[in-house]
Order: C-alpha cells, then structure tokens, then sequence
C-alpha cells in the first residue's frame, strides 16, 4: 500500500464563517494494487524512497521499470541502474537471485527495449551476457538467444564481446549443470547464429578463440573440450579454417616441446607407462578411443562419458605422473587433428583437399621445420601425404627445396635433410620411382658438394659442414631401410656387388676428406656397413673404427662455437649451428611414434625397421670381423661401384623446379 499525505492547511477566518468553523483537511490514501509477482523484493534507495518491485510475472511492468533506470542514469542518479545490474548479478548461494522463472520476463523486457541499451549502459548488458542462460529450460534459452540477436543487431559494438561471451562457455562444459552435449550444442547453436548477422564476417574471431585458449598448463578435459568446440566453429565459419588450425598446431607444439629435451630413455619409458596405464583403465578417454566405445552416430566420442583421470597415478612417481599427464594432452590432441584431417578428406575430395594440404604445408615451413627435435606432431604431415597421391611429391619437394637453398639458415638446411631422409624410409605409400627419384637428388648433390669442395686438408668439421652430413646421413638411412626395394631382390635387378644406380660413386662420398662415416649417427654408419658388407658391395668397418679412435683421442669435435653457422657466410643468429651436431647424432623426425590413440592413423602406412632373417648369424660374426678392423684398415675394399659423371648429373624432373 502506498499512501500520498499532504499538509494540513488551516484557513483564515471569513465573514462567512466563524473563526473556528473550518475543518483540517485529512489525509487521502490510495490502495494500490497488489503485486503480481510471488516474490516481494524492495531495495532501500533512500531514507524516504523506495524502488518498484523488481521481480514481477509482467513485461510491460519490467519494461517501464528498466526504462526508469536508464532514464535516471542518464540525468546522474544510477541508484536503481545499480540496482537492478546487481540483482541480475548475483549467483547461487548468494540470496535474492532471481529465479528462472522471472529471468525469463527480464529477457523478453530487455528484448523490447534494446534499442536503448546503448554503448553508455554496457555495466548492464555485461550483466546480461554473464547470466548462466546455458543449463536454462529451452524456453529460456530461446528468448535469451533472440534477445542476444537484438543485441547485436542494433548495436555493432556488441558483437565482439557477445562473441567472446560464447567462446568462453566452450571451455566450461566439464563444470556445466547439464550434460556437456547439449551444453556445447546451445552455445554452437547461438553462435551461428549470430555470426550469420554480422555482414563482414566471422574474421574477427580469431583474436577470441586466441585469448580463450587454454593454457598449456590447464586441465586436459579443457584442452579436449576446447579444442573439439573450435573445430566445430571451423565447420560453420570456413573461413577461419586456415588461421585456426595454425593456432591449433602451434599449440600443440608449445606443449610437446616440454618433451622434447628429455631424455631418449626416459622418453620412451613415459610412452610405456601411458600406454600401460590408459589400456589398463577401461574408463579413460584413450581406452574408449582404441576400442571405438562412447562414439555417438557420427563417430564422435560423447563428452558425457568421458573420463580424464586415472586411477593408476597412484602408483607413478611425481615427475612421472607430470610427464604422463604432457604426453596424455598431447595425445589427445593430437587424435583430435587426426581426426579432423581425416573427416575432411572423407567429404572434401580432390581441390578443396589439396586447399587444406598447402594450407598444412605452410603450417610446417613455418613452425614444425624449425622446431628442434620434434616427436609427434610431424605426423600430422605424415598422415596427410596418404591421402592423395599427388600430395608426398608436394612434401619432398617442400624439403628438397630447402635443403638445397644456400640461403637458408643452416639448421632448417639440416632439418630439411632429416625429414626427407626419415619420410622416405618410413612412409610405406611412397611410389618407388619416388624414392629413387629423391635418393638420387640426395646423393647428387652431396656428391656435387665434394667435386666442389674436395681440394682441402682432411677434416671432419659437424659445424662447417653440417648441411652435407645431414645430406649423406639421410642416404644412408634411406639405403638401410629400402635396400631390399632399391636392389630389385625378387626382381630383376642385380642384388649383389653393386649399390643401386642411384647411389653410383657414393664410395667415393665417404672416402671424401670429410669423412662422413665419422659424424653421421653410429647406429646407421654401422648397419649400412653390416649390409654392404653382406651384399659384398664394401666393407667400411675400418672408416667407423677410425672414427671411434679420432672420438676418443678428442681431436675429431673441436668445442662448438655457438656464433658459427653450419654453412659458411649465412648469418642465423636466431638459429645458432651449436644444435647441428646433436641433430646429426639423434634426429630422425619420424621414428616410432607411441602415442596410444594417436598412432592409430599411421598404423598401416609406417615401415616399421625390419631386421633380415640373417640378423641372427651375421651379429655372431661381427665381432671376429671387427677384431681384423685395424689390420685391414689400410686396404679398404670397395667393390662393384663406376663412378660415371652422367649418373650424377641426371636429375629427375618429377620434382619441378628444385634443381641443385
């Protein structure tokens, strides 16, 4: 009840009336009607006023009452603008929230008068777009997704943090009252559309999906959810497709780069222990991954039942488990990728594929290329090339086309090598004119390198020519794996006493004054040995053993310089060539890869090493033959090999444009 009181006015007497007659005037009182809301709420403004009720059933009452605070605001009074910004602030368990059964009246009163909430009230609509609309009832949801549209529409400077409003809550569904799905499906849905009302497009976006990021140090359920939701995005907004998946891969390479300086033993016994530990729990994601359980229609694992932890911790030293939990990310991020990748060349065949590949291409020269010592996400690349048979050409000649520009820093020379030595080894989709094709640009221009180079005192310097070790490591590694193939065993070449055609004078690359045998990986110098020496193609024995001596003696490896570049007169000062040597010893970009879920996609394309059935006798009868190293060292033989300046200079042209 609201009462109005006047004055009391007493009169002057009157020849009309006697002095005393008149009678005070009384109060008039006013019975106003009841509210309509269940909820009574009356916010003290001052001593002697009082502010409507906020909670009310009636739209037209609400609108009026916004429309009052806004108005007040405007002349400098922002009690009840503060008011009701509060009110709609306030969360569970703070008291006096409003209940969903009010909110969504508030939103319908917001929706009529949108119009007014210019750029000068922007406390209140942060207060609306902070409302927790997405665990709502449907009718909730709606209203505020129309009143969002509004919002937008009148007014563009809205957009961005609407935007961000949305992109925000595909980090959250893990803590969301309902199920994740439908969660993620409201947030999606309302996103679309309003990305479909902004003229210029969803370009804007990328800084937001950029900030809303997950910290390489957050929870792994975040980065799954994250990044799951923003490839979502790319499926309605194509055209952010490019930038975000660059986003997305630089991402994952901040986090496997905590990997990447340790050591190669405990590396691999990480790997085990993940491996051991996701099998063993039946619940985890990674488990459900191998065995194809919580996929819904399309093959997509549901967010309802998924489960990031793991019991088995317990039992795991501390830097294990942190270790674990790095490679468990990465692993999950990975497939994710993967997946993508793989869903996208399903319904995108021919050009919009190719799009997406030199979209990959540029990603990698830009960021996994330099990157030293990567483990896993190259294989992201490696996938890809089985996709199309035009697309490991485009790779090898990306690498061929850095390997041989003198103008690139040295390191990224020496990497190029790596990649293209290990990717030709490794990829059983290759063609076979592809690999001799590569192996004969490898060992030409190693073998260009020494006619050019050779006059000189004899020396074996990792720094000053890094870039040709790398070249002739590269070979080598290559012979190991596909001597078989390049030999024509089972066909109708010769089998023994020659290296393949492609490979003609490489005796003479590695009686160089370089000496090669002594820089390239021990590993690889001595299984090629134990090869040609089985082929009676040479026996090279004596060049690892001279090396093995010069190492001990301390006279091969000077101390590195750290302002020396690996190729002389380019200048990396961001890249010092001090890494070459350790990337020469143990880099092989696409050894194993063990990622429980992740490998999954490279089983069936990867040649794994394969040991001839040999292995066994020969092994018994390397060390007799490595007693008579010394006594033969001086009588090398190499056997079976022309060294014919055609078979150089013949360069395929599958590879168009790279030339030497």
């Amino acid at each position: 009840m609201v009462s109005i009181d006047r004055p009391l006015v007493t009169a002057s007497p009157t020849i009309l009336r006697k002095a005393g007659a008149v009678k005070p005037h009384k109060s008039v009182r006013f019975d106003m009607p009841a509210p309509l809301s269940p909820v009574l709420v009356e916010a003290e403004v001052s001593s002697n006023q009082r502010t409507p009720t906020l909670y009310v059933h009636d739209v037209g009452i609400i609108v009026k009452q916004i429309g009052t605070a806004l108005r007040n605001k405007l002349e400098g009074d922002s009690s009840l603008y503060l008011i009701i910004i509060d009110i709609l602030s306030r969360r569970p368990p703070q008291p006096s929230c409003l209940p969903s059964s009010s909110l969504v009246y508030w939103l319908r009163a917001f929706s009529q008068i949108v119009s007014s909430l210019t750029p000068t009230f922007h406390d209140m609509v942060d207060a609306i777009l902070s409302l927790d609309w997405v665990s709502c009832e449907d009718e909730t949801v709606a209203v505020y997704g129309h009143l969002i549209q509004n919002l937008v529409s009148a007014h563009a400077v809205y957009v961005a943090p609407v935007t961000r409003m949305l992109v925000r809550n595909l980090r959250e569904g893990g803590n969301s009252s309902i199920a994740p799905s439908l969660h993620f499906d409201r947030v999606h849905n309302m996103l679309r559309s309003v990305l479909a009302l902004i003229p210029t497009g969803p370009s804007f976006m990328l800084s937001i999906i950029t900030e809303n990021f997950p910290h390489k140090r957050e929870a792994l359920d975040v980065h799954v959810y994250y990044l799951r939701n923003v490839l979502r995005i790319v499926e309605y907004a194509p055209v952010l497709r490019d930038q975000v998946l660059a986003l997305i891969i630089d991402r994952i390479v901040e986090i496997q780069v905590e990997l990447d300086d340790l050591d190669d033993d405990l590396w691999e016994e990480v790997q085990r222990t993940v491996f051991t530990t996701e099998m063993d729990n039946p619940n985890s994601v990674w488990s459900k991954a191998q065995t194809g359980m919580a996929t819904d229609a399309n093959g997509d694992e549901d967010e309802d039942d998924l489960d990031f932890g793991s019991d088995d911790e317990e039992e795991i030293s501390p830097i294990a488990v942190d270790l674990k939990q790095v490679v468990e990310k990465l692993d999950a991020m990975l497939r994710l990728v993967f997946q993508y990748i793989q869903d996208f060349a399903a319904q995108n065949p021919g050009d919009p594929l190719r799009v997406l590949f030199d979209v990959l291409l540029n990603v990698f020269d830009r960021t996994v290329l330099p990157t030293h010592k990567l483990r896993c996400t190259q294989f992201l690349w490696f996938y890809t090339c089985s996709l199309d048979a035009s697309f490991p050409e485009l790779f090898m000649g990306l690498l061929v086309s850095k390997l041989f520009d003198v103008s690139a820093p040295s390191v990224i020379r020496v990497s190029a090598a790596a990649y293209l030595g290990s990717f030709i080894a490794r990829a059983k989709f290759i063609s076979m004119s592809s690999v001799r094709t590569c192996l004969k640009l490898l060992h030409g221009w190693a073998y260009a390198y020494i006619e050019a180079n050779e006059v000189g005192p004899r020396q074996a310097d990792a720094e000053k020519y890094g870039v040709f070790y790398s070249t002739v490591q590269a070979v080598i590694y290559v012979f190991c794996f596909r001597w078989k193939q390049l030999m024509g065993f089972g066909g109708d070449r010769m089998g023994y006493g020659m290296l393949p055609a492609e490979m003609a004078g490489f005796q003479r690359i590695l009686m160089s004054r370089f000496g090669p045998m002594r820089v390239c990986s021990k590993a690889i110098v001595t299984e090629f040995a134990r090869i040609t020496h089985k082929l009676d193609i040479m026996y090279c024995y004596p060049l690892i053993e001279r090396s093995a001596q010069h190492s001990s003696s301390g006279s091969l490896f000077p101390p590195l310089d750290p302002t020396l570049n690996l190729n002389p007169g380019i200048t990396t000062p961001d890249l010092p060539s001090s890494n070459v040597a350790e990337r020469l010893e143990a880099f092989f970009p696409f050894d194993p890869m063990s990622l429980p879920v992740s490998k999954r996609f490279i089983d069936g394309l990867y040649q794994e090493w394969e040991n001839d059935e040999e292995d066994a006798s020969e092994g018994e009868d390397d060390d007799e033959e490595e007693e008579d190293d010394e006594d033969r060292a001086s009588g090398v033989a190499i056997q079976g090999l022309r060294v014919e300046d055609e078979d150089v200079d013949m360069m395929s042209t599958s590879f168009e444009g790279w030339r030497m």
